[in-house]
């Protein structure tokens, strides 16, 4: 169950990365970068990957069953405050 969820949160993570290529497609086409100008710029598109790793591996304790499908629990209720 737990490796479900992993995958299931890493799944958000290919949003981050499509977008990333997308900034990647508009530099090259229209704004006319070369491979120069965008080695200052790649290990940028790459960080929603490694984001997306660590939020996936640090939620892992956290994840468990839920109605539909494994994913990050809901914590517990701890009372009400009056």
């Amino acid at each position: 169950c737990k490796m479900q969820a992993f995958f299931v949160q890493l799944g958000f993570g290919s949003i981050f990365y499509n977008m990333a290529l997308s900034f990647y497609y508009v530099l090259v086409i229209k704004f006319g970068w070369r491979e120069g100008q965008l080695q200052k710029v790649k290990y940028l598109m790459h960080t929603p990957v490694l984001a997306a790793f660590a939020l996936a591996a640090g939620a892992f304790p956290y994840y468990g069953a839920t109605q539909a499908i494994c994913y990050i629990k809901v914590p517990p209720a701890v009372g009400y405050y009056y």
